[in-house]
């Protein structure tokens, strides 16, 4: 049944990479807009890819084996993506992937109603979706935790968390709390 209406950009935090992945599905089985489902994270996952493409780079990190990358003497696909992520936020700063997404995925924004991102792992991360200079709005961000509950100190946007782990009884909870989310001003929309 699809009559779940997300907001424009929502992100999955927490959990293992299948969790939120399944999830993602689910959120896209439930939604009748059109949706872009993505990771914060592929401008580095291309990156290494660019640069090993003899190298197999899974989007899951954790299933990767700690496989050294040719040419190197020790560096392992975990190793340079970690260097590149650490690289990217002493360059770009704290919203680094996030800014890097909107790049990325800039010409899908007139394409897609609704933007998944299913990697969210630092939270200011999502501050390039809710710069109102930018022409964004904060009403229009969620942030679905699904691991364990988490304080943050940032302002704007709407956020949900699933304490439980079947993915079914996750939808009555995201459906619930985007009803209460939307008549409380926090998120817009109906």
């Amino acid at each position: 049944m699809k009559n779940l209406s997300l907001p424009r950009f929502t992100f999955l935090l927490g959990s293992t990479d299948l969790a939120r992945y399944d999830l993602a599905k689910a959120l896209v089985a439930s939604t009748f807009n059109s949706v872009y489902v993505g990771d914060l994270d592929t401008p580095i996952l291309n990156g290494i890819t660019g640069m090993f493409y003899d190298c197999n780079v899974l989007k899951d990190l954790d299933a990767v084996p700690d496989e050294v990358l040719p040419g190197t003497a020790s560096t392992t696909v975990r190793d340079m993506y970690h260097g590149l992520l650490k690289l990217l936020r002493q360059s770009l700063g704290a919203t680094a992937l996030g800014q890097l997404a909107l790049v990325d995925h800039r010409s899908n924004l007139d394409l897609f109603d609704n933007f998944i991102y299913r990697d969210l792992n630092q939270m200011t991360d999502v501050l390039p979706f809710m710069n109102q200079d930018a022409g964004f709005n904060p009403k229009n961000v969620l942030i679905i935790n699904l691991g364990e509950l988490k304080s943050h100190n940032l302002v704007g946007p709407a956020y949900i968390w699933l304490p439980v782990p079947e993915v079914s009884t996750q939808i009555l909870i995201i459906e619930k709390e985007l009803i209460i989310l939307r008549r409380t001003g926090v998120l817009n929309g109906s």
